[in-house]
This record gives C-alpha cells, structure tokens and sequence, in this order.
C-alpha cells in the first residue's frame, strides 16, 4: 500500500508515493468514515475494477452509520446489466465513471455515491496504460479524478495505489467540498 499526496507548487502539483503499512490504511479509512459522519452523510460505492481496499471499511468499527452498500461490477456484461444499456464508451473511462456513479445515486439512498474504474496489470495483451476514474456523485453534481498508477507494480500493489488514492480523494472531497 502507498500513501498518495498531492504537492502543490506554483508551476505545477507532484504525486508523492510512500510505502505505507496496514494500520495506517485503517486511519485513513477510518478518518473517510468519521468525515462523512460528522457531515451527516452516508456513502455508498462501486467498484468496477481495482479498490478492493475499499472494502476494508467493512473492518473499522461503525462504518455501518455511514457505509450504506458497496458493489463490485467486474465483467462489462455487469456494467451493461447495472446501467440498463450498453455502454458505447470504453469501459475504462471518465465517462464509464460518472455514469456508474450516477445510475448508483438513483439507486441508492446514500447522500454520496462514487465509482471506481481501473485497468491494472494484466495477462492478456491491453493497449494503453494501466489506470482508473473515480467519479464522486452527490445532489446531482460529479467531481472526478483520473489516476495512473506507477508502471512496473505488481497488480496487488497497483491496486493498493488506487485504493489509497480513492480513500484519499474522498476523505479530501468531505473536508473541502462539503459545507
């Protein structure tokens, strides 16, 4: 797992990437759940490739007053079945994002709902680089990230990034963007 954080300069913003160990994944999972709770928010989350971390916040205690469903759509025929169409956007994209996460707040009663995309390492021949969307739905409006994982990762360790990342950018989305 790695620690994500974004430098700001005054020419551009660095990614910085620290090794991280577990207790300090579950303070920041925890610190996700305490920002939406404090906030009076629930959240609710799909993962259609890569996060699997995010489900570690089925361990830290309450999550249930916070957390209200979690879904994994792995395989293009689930994301098709969930959006009631076919996608004519590559399912690896901002667009594949934005709608999961907005077909799972019509769906859902959680006050905040996002998605996750990603293509990570594979066995099979992909063009493009290894990556991820995060779309974040709430009242209507869509906040995203694109993310890159760092290449030459083993894909446990990709899927580590991006599971921090996305832990990180909603933790840094309840304490800014919610009044």
């Amino acid at each position: 797992m790695f620690l994500v954080r974004w430098v700001k300069t005054k020419k551009n913003a660095l990614l910085l990437l620290e090794p991280i160990s577990y207790k300090t994944m579950e303070n920041n999972l925890e610190a996700l759940l305490a920002q939406a709770e404090s906030k009076h928010k629930t959240i609710s989350f799909i993962v259609a490739g890569g996060g699997m971390g995010l489900f570690d916040l089925f361990k830290i205690k309450g999550c249930s007053r916070v957390l209200t469903e979690a879904r994994v759509l792995y395989s293009n025929q689930t994301i098709n079945s969930f959006l009631g169409s076919q996608l004519t956007s590559q399912y690896v994209s901002q667009d594949t994002a934005d709608a999961l996460a907005s077909a799972l707040a019509s769906k859902s009663e959680a006050d905040i709902c996002f998605a996750l995309t990603c293509a990570l390492m594979t066995d099979r021949q992909r063009l493009g680089e290894d990556h991820g969307y995060l779309s974040i739905h709430e009242q209507g409006k869509i906040s995203y990230q694109k993310y890159t994982p760092v290449e030459g990762e083993s894909r446990l360790q990709q899927d580590g990034f991006i599971s921090q990342t996305t832990i990180n950018s909603v933790v840094e989305y309840l304490s800014i963007q919610i009044l």
